[in-house]
């Protein structure tokens, strides 16, 4: 039933940010939306919102048993944090932060097979952000009636996206660590 679980929460958040990275794509591939971004926006805010609730909730699947359960119950405090801030889905640096951060206390309080997958959680955002950074900096792009390059923004998004997925294909494929007594009455051996 666990890995049941944890297949199901790792397959929509990867399908959720599969539709985040389609949407920097189209921040790319799109000139000028004029009027026209509210749709794919609120698209890309659902998928964004989706995707890292379902990440968080199999990251927490995976996590629930560690022995460091302080240094677990900051992590999802944080990542809590983080699921929270994607209703500004254009706050990229906000959301990247706390989740970046989240991923790495969940990641450091672990010692179960599954610590390299949330790590590279943990370093899917840092690299989109440093992504988005360079392309601002570059002026990728040309510039919108904010001033701001959205073709950067849809760099940085995509390379969260595509790291973000890998880190969930993989965190799908460790294997489940459970303590004795929970593993004993799944199997139905009682003590």
């Amino acid at each position: 039933m666990p890995t049941n679980t944890l297949r199901t929460l790792t397959a929509i958040a990867t399908l959720a940010w599969i539709a985040v990275g389609g949407y920097g794509l189209w921040e790319i591939l799109v000139e000028d939306s004029g009027d026209n971004w509210e749709i794919p926006y609120a698209i890309f805010g659902i998928a964004l919102l989706l995707g890292t609730l379902f990440a968080v909730a199999a990251v927490w699947m995976v996590a629930r048993h560690e022995d460091r359960s302080t240094m677990r119950t900051a992590a999802f405090v944080v990542l809590a944090l983080a699921v929270l801030s994607t209703f500004a889905a254009w706050a990229l640096p906000l959301w990247m932060t706390l989740s970046a951060l989240g991923y790495a206390l969940v990641a450091g309080a672990g010692m179960a097979p599954w610590r390299r997958a949330v790590g590279l959680l943990g370093l899917a955002p840092l690299l989109g952000m440093a992504a988005l950074f360079i392309g601002i900096a570059a002026e990728v792009g040309s510039q919108d009636e904010y001033g701001d390059h959205p073709a950067a923004f849809g760099i940085g998004t995509i390379v969260t996206a595509a790291v973000t997925v890998a880190a969930l294909v993989q965190l799908r494929r460790t294997p489940l660590v459970q303590p004795a007594d929970e593993a004993a009455e799944m199997s139905g051996v009682t003590t």
